[in-house]
Order: structure tokens, then C-alpha cells, then sequence
């Protein structure tokens, strides 16, 4: 995970709940990235190749 993303995520859940809500944010974030990652069938992010990600009509 980029530290662009958890930095925007630390932004988003610190004022709403400080640290533990930084944690949690996170926590969430790490179990979507799992399940994701199995639906894809690969064991870990850096086997996810071009073929999985589509970036059509994401900002960054």
C-alpha cells in the first residue's frame, strides 16, 4: 500500500477517532486487500499483474 493511501486514510479516520481509529481504518483496509487478493487467486500483491487492474476512471 502506497503511503499516499494511508497517509489520506490517517487524515480521514484521526480526527474521528484518533489513533484507534487510525488503526481501525487501517485494519480495514488490510482485510480488503486480503480478500481481494484471493479473489484474485494470487498469494500476494506483488503477483498481481496488468491483466488484473483496470485504472479506467480513477483520480489520483
Amino acid at each position: 500500500m502506497s503511503n499516499n493511501v494511508v497517509e489520506r486514510f490517517s487524515y480521514t479516520a484521526g480526527p474521528a477517532g484518533g489513533q484507534r481509529g487510525v488503526e481501525r481504518a487501517l485494519e480495514i483496509l488490510r482485510v480488503a486487500t486480503e480478500r481481494m487478493l484471493r479473489l484474485l487467486g494470487v498469494p500476494d500483491i506483488a503477483d498481481v499483474g496488468s491483466d488484473q487492474v483496470r485504472l479506467g476512471g480513477l483520480r489520483g
